[in-house]
């Protein structure tokens, strides 16, 4: 049997080609074997992305910033010191500008004054070494048994009184007009009446023309005066007059007991005086 002729006029029969296989499979095996799939995007699926970061890209972000925060502590420490260094200028230009310390102030450090060995301990005294004592000052009770000795006796003293022209009278001598070491002063200046006045240091006692010196002794331990007052002169009156021990000390000079007697007033203010001195004994 003949086969069937194509129709005239059409050409030649070409082969139908085999499709071609699909995008990610393997290529075909052995007849009767099942091919495997081959993962990856489908056939036609759009394009991947780019790939994640991976981690090396963060580890050297983190010490970029690190190495910022560094250079900006580095700069605020930088403006700190400058700023530091400048105060400690000031303060160097304000120490140069103050005056000076005294002499010998600098460097010193106060110290507290040394405590004293002797404070609050008895003193003793060696009979052999030790100093003499201090001389007194003023005057002390004195013995009614003590032994005077009769210096002068019985002298006698004219002193003008004018007004307020005070006359100095030195009873250790005695003598008129002794200034600086006068025992008793005279005036008028009150009243026209002539007074007797004693210097500091000089003690008395109201007494009589002829007391001895133990006894006057013993009125001015008992009975002395002010002697801070003035007294009018009066005929008559006596005093028991023990002279200062300063003055006597000061010159070299033992101390006087003297009994004055006022032996006349006149009316012009002419006192006459009678003097006795006794030496006052140590």
């Amino acid at each position: 049997m003949t086969s069937p002729q194509p129709p005239s006029g059409a050409g030649p029969s070409v082969p139908s080609a085999s499709p071609p296989p699909a995008f990610g499979r393997a290529s075909a095996g052995a007849p009767g074997q099942q091919q495997s799939p081959v993962s990856g995007p489908p056939y036609g699926s759009p394009a991947a992305g780019p790939p994640a970061a991976g981690p090396g890209r963060g580890t050297a972000r983190l010490a970029m910033l690190v190495a910022a925060v560094a250079v900006l502590l580095s700069l605020g420490s930088f403006g700190v010191a400058a700023w530091a260094l400048s105060k400690a200028d000031n303060a160097e230009e304000t120490v140069a500008a103050l005056p000076a310390p005294p002499a010998g102030a600098q460097g010193a450090e106060p110290t507290a004054p040394a405590a004293d060995p002797t404070a609050g301990a008895e003193p003793t005294t060696d009979p052999g070494q030790g100093e003499p004592p201090a001389a007194e000052t003023s005057n002390a009770p004195l013995n009614p048994q003590s032994v005077f000795k009769l210096f002068y006796e019985k002298r006698t003293l004219n002193v003008q009184v004018t007004g307020c022209d005070t006359r100095k009278i030195d009873l250790d001598e005695p003598r008129l007009d002794a200034e600086g070491a006068a025992d008793i002063s005279l005036d008028a200046c009150t009243g026209g009446i002539a007074k007797m006045e004693f210097s500091d240091g000089v003690v008395a006692a109201v007494g009589e023309s002829a007391m001895t010196p133990n006894a006057c002794a013993e009125q001015i331990q008992f009975s002395a005066i002010p002697s801070t007052k003035e007294y009018a002169m009066r005929k008559g009156d006596a005093y028991c007059i023990q002279t200062s021990l300063a003055a006597a000390n000061s010159r070299g000079d033992s101390q006087r007991m003297v009994v004055v007697t006022v032996t006349g007033v006149s009316a012009d203010n002419l006192v006459t005086l009678q003097a006795t001195a006794y030496i006052v004994p140590q």
